[in-house]
């Protein structure tokens, strides 16, 4: 079995963040996400690095 790590995202910026987010919602077809709903959906990075990012979920511009 061989074992592959994911991609280490460095230097993401927040125009990025917000564009996967909205990406995930518009996947969905719903005007708001649950982190768990990004997570599970296809979110390329994770709920905790938005959450990190922004301050909080849902992730808002600063």
């Amino acid at each position: 079995m061989n074992y592959q790590l994911k991609g280490f995202n460095r230097d993401i910026t927040d125009d990025e963040l917000l564009a996967d987010v909205k990406r995930v919602a518009e996947k969905l077809v719903s005007s708001s996400l649950s982190s768990r709903n990004y997570n599970d959906n296809g979110g390329k990075y994770t709920a905790g690095t938005i959450g990190a990012r922004f301050g909080s979920w849902p992730p808002t511009r600063r």
